[in-house]
């Protein structure tokens, strides 16, 4: 990590508002090669408790500045060799903390590219340019100079060839003025529309869309990968041109109900092993499998299916066929909606900028009202205006707008991911697995209470009544034999239909056994069974039944088996095959990292892929330790970690407070303790008279383990830690982590988080009925709202409108995946099998604030977990939202807002008048009463005289 300069490191204290002390420690720490996850847990005091995020702001921030660093020491010996560097500009470039503004600086320095503005300069024309732009010309020597012009062979030049090249000298001057870049890039984002209509078909003769597929409602993507907007419809315009159309920003005061997600079509036994299941096939994959089809095999069905697939493919961008809505406020996901609609060839999309607008910006700038060749200047700056500066300006929006956007994706993955691997382990079960599906069967695989593979099966879930009755005889078997008593069901294709024989089977032949079933994200699962990983564990098992040990496992410890998978394969994003793959991967693993630290990890039982996410650890480390394990048992201590191959003095610092050793020779070896504060530890239970015999069995025998933590807890309540810090010499935020986890040593930090929830029957859309409660379970939270789990087979949407009757600007500051809450029933279309829901009890006449965030998933660090949650603002009731803003009068009721009155107000002073060079634009104006007299001045000449080019 290079060593960033003090002004840097006061910079970042700025933005960070922290002191430059506290951020220079941080950064020492970074330089040194500890890991994030090391600093944060076990350097809190150095850092003055420092979490995670703000650690690696830091380390960001410093990348970012050393490629600022880079850049202007390359603009500095680039404008050096042109013998163009000063002083003055030197040290505007050394100080200038913004890479759009370095570049402007650069920009009149920069290479020119072969134009017309390079062959007026070769002409000879600059000088010229130049004087006009100075100090002007009267009128006979500006004619005398045109004439006087020549090449530079001697022969004179044409007028309007001299004009030309003056003209766009001077058009090249103003782009390259920064002050006039820097207003109308304030004001393009202020007054910029992005605008989207429909790609024209390829075929002008192809025959429009018909009725019912223009008309259909809006698909709703299922919760694990959210392709398309729905939280509500896309404003509609007349007219088909992108050019001459009228802005029409969308309306939020009155968003559409919410529906839930459509039913997942049935997909061939191939899709499972695709490289993302969660991802919706696309348009070309889909026209592409069509296309080598023979159609002599195709049965109606089959064409049916195929046009219902087309079709609904089309209807997944049908709200952005004619869509406006301003750049201020268009939400990152319907950016990335549009970026996608615009990638597949459906959308065609442009930024919009008001011309005349920044046309006035322009002239007010650059363009003096009195200067000699004011008609010249005003020809350069429109050409200037229309052919670059606002091209410029609307890829400048694009790429930011798609930067932002895409940060925010990442941001919302990175959340779910952090809530889907701190779900809680389900202990004591044993576990019948099932991947569905259709062509070659379900599969189904036993695993014990510790997640080792027993046995297997191929079950058949739709056929004939004999074969329906063999799977259920095979399951009944299976189950009978190991003593199964918890099954978990993949979601994928034929989950249905799996559900529908798990709960004839439980409800059944084996009722008196009171099973219970849970249906698991199965994403990612088939990329494991054909991946490296799941082969060296399971080198003899098919593939496919890999699968189902994959979704059995996520059951027992989520944690320990979804490490196994790419992240971005998990389906909890928002768009997210649609970032930077390299960004988007760093920050996942960056979440994983967080979490399997954040828990911590059994040295004996982990596997490689968990080992390798340990702080100071890496692949080819990990490799080792699992392999010394294999040759010579279990660890007994931490400190045989160091007979590893691989792991020096440095390598164990960082890792072994994060490394678990249950029932071994040290008992401190499986808490977060990390063996340097072993002697504080010592000291702490000497204090309450406790020895580590007792802190041994402590977390082992169930039947006095609650009455001896409390016990051990109350003891160490009656320590004065931060006396007791004092006088070992150790800082108080280690001494209270220490206390804090010798109250629990052998806690799991995801204790705390609800389990899954257990079902023991099927809900068909026939049983609910309007205002019916009902339990879920969230599998997915976006901007619009979360994805509800009730058990119909397709997750429900909860739209942001309905969670709460408190207003709630961002649904991951209250809920998390795994969250489990009560549901009420809004609407019902059993004709699409689409059920709208809401969080807010109808009967209820109460504001009931939405379920908080886990603790364990913000972004404090494990000591500073909890605090209260704040309570949602009071949301206004759909009837007051196009009505005139309404305030409180003195007496507390409502009406309409009154009129301020102030002191200043009534003694109506007078304005002064402003200059005439004010008027010009020559002199700087003095106050908001000089702005608005300027304004006033300018819209009265405009009607007096409109702008050259308007008629």
């Amino acid at each position: 990590m290079e060593i960033p300069n003090p002004a840097d490191l006061a910079r970042i204290a700025a933005e960070m508002e922290l002191p430059v002390e506290q951020v220079s420690v941080a950064v020492a720490l970074l330089q040194e090669d500890n890991t994030i996850p090391f600093i944060t847990r076990y350097r809190r005091d150095e850092t003055g408790g420092m979490d995670e995020p703000q650690l690696r702001r830091i380390q960001q921030r410093i990348q970012q500045l050393s490629s600022l660093r880079e850049r202007k020491a390359s603009i500095l010996k680039s404008i050096q060799a042109q013998e163009e560097l000063s002083d003055a500009l030197r040290q505007r470039i050394e100080s200038c903390f913004s890479a759009k503004l370095l570049e402007d600086l650069y920009l009149p320095y920069k290479q020119k590219k072969t134009s017309w503005t390079q062959q007026a300069r070769d002409l000879g024309l600059q000088p010229l340019a130049e004087a006009v732009l100075l100090e002007g010309l009267s009128a006979d020597d500006f004619e005398n100079e045109v004439k006087l012009s020549t090449d530079l062979d001697g022969q004179p030049l044409d007028r309007d060839l001299v004009l030309r090249g003056v003209r766009s000298l001077i058009g090249e001057a103003f782009s390259e003025n920064i002050e006039l870049r820097s207003r109308l890039r304030r004001a393009g984002w202020k007054l910029a529309d992005l605008r989207s209509l429909r790609m024209p078909p390829a075929d002008p003769a192809s025959p429009p869309n018909s009725p019912d597929t223009t008309s259909a409602a809006p698909p709703v993507e299922s919760a694990n990968t959210v392709d398309a907007e729905v939280e509500e419809s896309a404003p509609k315009a007349e007219g088909d041109q992108l050019d001459n159309e009228e802005n029409n920003p969308p309306s939020t005061d009155n968003p559409p109900p919410a529906t839930t997600a459509d039913a997942v079509e049935d997909q061939s036994e191939s899709d499972a092993t695709s490289s993302d299941p969660a991802e919706p096939s696309s348009p070309t994959s889909v026209q592409q499998q069509a296309s080598e089809l023979p159609a002599e095999t195709s049965s109606p069905s089959k064409r049916k299916r195929k046009r219902k697939k087309k079709r609904r493919e089309e209807e997944r961008f049908k709200d952005y066929f004619d869509y406006t809505e301003a750049v201020r406020t268009i939400p990152p996901h319907r950016v990335l909606a549009v970026n996608r609609g615009e990638k597949e060839k459906k959308l065609k999309v442009r930024i919009q900028l008001p011309e005349q607008k920044l046309w006035e910006i322009v002239c007010v700038s650059v363009i003096p009202a009195t200067h000699p060749q004011h008609d010249l200047l005003m020809e350069a700056g429109r050409e200037t205006l229309t052919r670059s500066l606002i091209p410029a300006l609307e890829r400048e929006i694009r790429r930011e707008l798609t930067e932002k956007a895409e940060e925010h994706a990442i941001e919302v993955f990175t959340t779910n991911l952090r809530s889907l691997l701190l779900q809680p382990p389900i202990q004591g079960y044993r576990v019948l697995a099932l991947d569905p599906g259709f062509k070659t069967g379900c599969k189904a695989a036993v695993l014990d209470a510790l997640g080792n593979f027993v046995a297997s099966t191929v079950i058949s879930i739709v056929g004939n009544k004999q074969k329906r009755e063999n799977s259920i005889q095979k399951l009944s078997d299976l189950i009978r034999e190991h003593s199964v008593n918890l099954i978990a069901i993949g979601n994928g294709t034929g989950c249905r239909e799996t559900e529908l024989l798990i709960a004839r089977l439980i409800g059944g032949p084996l009722a008196e056994l009171k099973l219970k079933y849970v249906i698991v994200n199965e994403a990612g699962a088939s990329i494991y069974s054909t991946s490296e990983i799941g082969s060296e564990e399971f080198p003899e098992v098919d593939p496919t039944i890999r699968s189902a040990i994959s979704i059995g496992r996520r059951v027992l410890d989520p944690l320990s088996e979804l490490v196994k998978i790419e992240p971005a394969h998990i389906g909890v994003g928002l768009y997210q095959h649609d970032v930077k793959s390299r960004h988007l991967e760093e920050s996942l693993d960056a979440v994983v990292e967080s979490c399997v630290n954040f828990v911590g990890v059994d040295v004996n039982t982990a596997s490689p892929a968990l080992l390798s996410y340990v702080a100071g650890l890496n692949q080819a480390t990990a490799r080792k330790i699992y392999e010394y394990r294999q040759q010579n048992g279990p660890f007994a201590s931490r400190e045989v970690l160091k007979q590893v191959s691989g792991v020096g003095q440095a390598t164990y610092v960082q890792c072994a407070g994060f490394l678990r050793i249950n029932g071994g020779d040290q008992p401190l070896d499986a808490t977060a303790i990390h063996p340097e504060s072993y002697a504080v530890a010592q000291s702490i239970l000497d204090q309450i008279a406790c020895s580590l015999t007792e802190l041994k069995w402590l977390g082992r025998d169930q039947s006095h383990e609650q009455d001896a933590s409390n016990q051990l807890t109350e003891k160490l309540q009656t320590l004065d830690v931060d006396q007791l810090a004092d006088q070992l010499s150790v800082g108080r935020l280690r001494m209270r982590d220490i206390v804090d986890v010798l109250c629990r040593p052998g806690r799991d930090p995801r204790d705390s988080v609800p389990p899954p929830v257990f079902r023991s029957g099927v809900l068909d859309i026939e049983d609910l009925s309007i205002g019916m409660h009902l339990r879920g379970q969230v599998l997915n939270v976006v901007d619009f709202g979360i994805f509800v789990d009730i058990g119909l087979g397709e997750s429900g949407l909860v739209h942001i409108s309905n969670l709460s009757t408190g207003y709630i600007r961002d649904p991951h500051q209250f809920y998390s995946v795994g969250d489990v809450l009560d549901v009420w029933v809004e609407t019902i279309d059993k004709k699409m099998k689409r059920v709208s829901l809401t969080a807010i009890d109808p009967e209820s006449t109460k504001q009931s604030p939405p379920a908080g965030k886990r603790s364990q998933h913000s972004k404090k660090s494990d000591s500073d977990n909890g605090g209260d949650r704040q309570r949602p603002r009071r949301r206004k009731p759909s009837s007051q939202k196009t009505r005139p803003k309404q305030n409180k009068t003195t007496n507390g009721k409502t009406g309409d807002r009154p009129k301020r009155h102030s002191q200043a107000a009534k003694r109506n002073k007078p304005v002064a008048p402003i200059s005439d060079e004010m008027a010009r634009g020559q002199e700087p104006l003095r106050s908001f009463s000089d702005l608005m007299q300027f304004v006033s001045l300018k819209k009265d000449d405009q009607r007096k005289s409109p702008p050259p080019g308007q008629n």
